[in-house]
């Protein structure tokens, strides 16, 4: 391994990086350091002979808050490597607010340093269901045909593919436009998505002669009164569908077809509107007698006639909301961001994912992490394709990129390859960014 890459793995891992046979000279008076960074002179634009990392003296303890709201003194263990930032592993993605507040986010966001906030996706809180009868059907919802045809002699029913006009809504009210500022505000915006499930047929046909389908419909109903084994009176009603089909000779007639005795249609007794009570009239059902259930001489209600019998679930789709648009990622100064879908860990790149720079792009898969460089500008680490690249965007230019293997890389750590799961995603959160510090991640996503 040649100097250079031994400056780089040795300041990866908190170790001195000046060559072992030579003693560190101080190049001249330094003045005290600020977040592991000495104020001196801005250091010479490096050139092709510039370590990976650039070397920088530092006389700085290191003590500071960490980039996601917990107190921290950097250390290393007696190898020299970084010690853990985190003890326990991290799962969800947070962000330390400007008030301090670290506040988790357990959806796919986009994060807008420029803006300063994040982009929540939209979701849906409630949903009202409505049903929508049209003129001529009565709809039944989740009681199947089969569930009140019993087999009536010469009856035959079946579920007809063909569609009905009525239908069943869901009205989803919906959250849009969701955004936390790094300030700590909330901005939504409430609307609805409506789906449908389509209604579809119930055909009934007779067959006590040559087969024919039912012409129309109607419902009869009455109030009928039986004790339990107990003595217990109940009270129930009592319904009958009728079909019209035609009799041989040509005489329409109305044919009753069975049900089950548990079967209600969607008919509210008790409705005071034409609308609820149809195919009845308000109060018809309830100004019956009050009649033994075994009577031989039954007084029924009559409905109104109809054309058909549909069905439908109760169950229509959920809705399609509208996916965040714009880049998942982007910088205070907009040269660096992160085209493709929202997601919940702003460090990795999926194979959806393409990180742009000033100096070339980078698809996914992979990771990357950025830390603010000496010369004030971030420093970018992407691990994509077995390679680990150093990106650094002086404020003054110009732009550059240098890489060296991703094995390479790991060796210095000491960390295999198998061990290896990129890096943190607390980096990209950070409100102030870039970070002071580029974090890893081991398997058991705890931070170093």
């Amino acid at each position: 391994m040649n100097d250079r890459d031994k400056a780089t793995l040795k300041l990866l891992l908190g170790q001195c990086c000046c060559p072992d046979e030579q003693t560190p000279k101080p190049n001249g008076p330094a003045r005290p350091a600020v977040h592991g960074r000495p104020m001196g002179r801005r250091p010479p634009e490096a050139d092709e002979d510039t370590p990976f990392l650039t070397v920088i003296p530092s006389h700085a303890t290191g003590q500071r808050p960490s980039d996601f709201g917990v107190p921290h003194v950097p250390s290393t263990d007696p190898d020299g490597r970084p010690t853990p930032r985190t003890a326990a592993p991290g799962r969800v993605a947070a962000v330390t607010l400007d008030t301090g507040e670290v506040r988790p986010l357990t959806e796919p966001f986009q994060v807008d340093h420029q803006a300063r906030e994040i982009r929540l996706a939209p979701i849906t809180t409630d949903r009202t269901l409505r049903r929508v009868r049209a003129d001529g059907e009565l709809l039944t919802l989740n009681a199947r045909f089969w569930e009140y045809a019993i087999g009536t002699p010469d009856w035959e029913y079946d579920l007809s593919p063909t569609l009905a006009a009525s239908r069943v809504e869901a009205v989803h009210a919906t959250l849009e436009q969701r955004v936390l500022t790094y300030a700590g505000a909330e901005r939504q915006q409430p609307g609805q998505i409506i789906t449908s499930t389509p209604a579809r047929v119930v055909r009934f046909q007779w067959t006590r002669h040559a087969p024919q389908e039912a012409q129309a419909f109607r419902l009869r109903a009455r109030r009928a009164s039986s004790q339990d084994t107990d003595g217990t009176p109940r009270e129930r009603i009592v319904w009958v569908i009728d079909a019209r089909v035609t009799l041989p000779d040509g005489t329409p007639t109305w044919e009753p077809i069975g049900v089950r005795p548990t079967w209600a249609p969607p008919v509210n007794v008790a409705a005071d509107t034409a609308q609820d009570a149809w195919p009845f009239q308000p109060g018809q059902i309830l100004a019956l007698p009050l009649q033994d259930l075994y009577d031989p001489a039954p007084t029924f209600a009559t409905g109104a006639v109809f054309d058909r019998f549909v069905f439908a679930t109760d169950q229509p789709p959920l809705p399609a909301l509208v996916d965040l648009s714009g880049p998942r990622w982007l910088s205070p100064d907009g040269r660096v961001r992160i085209d493709g879908p929202a997601s919940r860990d702003p460090a990795t790149l999926t194979p959806l994912d393409t990180l742009v720079t000033p100096a070339g792009t980078f698809p996914g898969p992979g990771s990357w992490a950025a830390y603010r460089g000496a010369h004030g500008g971030p420093v970018l680490l992407i691990d994509v394709a077995g390679t680990v690249t150093r990106v650094d965007l002086p404020p003054d230019g110009p732009d550059r990129a240098r890489a060296v293997p991703l094995q390479t890389f790991l060796n210095g750590l000491g960390v295999s390859e198998l061990d290896w799961s990129g890096f943190a995603r607390t980096g990209p959160l950070y409100s102030a960014w870039p970070p002071h510090e580029a974090l890893t991640r081991d398997p058991e996503a705890i931070e170093t």
